[in-house]
Parts: structure tokens; sequence; C-alpha cells
């Protein structure tokens, strides 16, 4: 039978992770390395544009459907 390794969690010191690559860095700090700081900003960016265009496709699509029940 083997044996369980046992971990004592106050041997670990307060930190918290990077928010892009999910290393250990410092309490406090966001990031790890301007790279990661980079890649998250440039990956929001694209996530926030996309929200945007699905929200406006799909309230293009909605006018789109009211005009022609209209008719």
């Amino acid at each position: 039978m083997t044996k369980k390794k046992t971990f004592d969690i106050s041997q670990i010191p307060p930190h918290s992770h990077c928010l892009w690559c999910r290393k250990p860095i410092p309490q406090g700090k966001l990031f790890c390395s301007i790279k990661c700081e980079r890649e998250y900003k440039r990956w929001r960016r694209k996530r926030d544009f996309l929200s945007f265009l699905y929200l406006a496709v799909g309230f293009i699509l909605m006018m789109i459907a009211l005009f022609l029940i209209g008719r």
C-alpha cells in the first residue's frame, strides 16, 4: 500500500496567481511579467470587441425581424 503524502498548508507563503499564466506571484501583483500583462490586455480587448459585435449583430437582426413582421 502506498503512503499518501501529507501537505502542511501553513508552509505556503501568502501569494496570488498571474491573471494570464497562473504562476504564483507575490501577493498584491496581478501579473508576473510585462509580457503576461500585454497578452492579457490584448485578449481582453478582443473579448470585449467580440461581445460588442455579437450584441450589435443581435440588435440588427432583431430590427430586421421586426421590420419584416410589421409589413
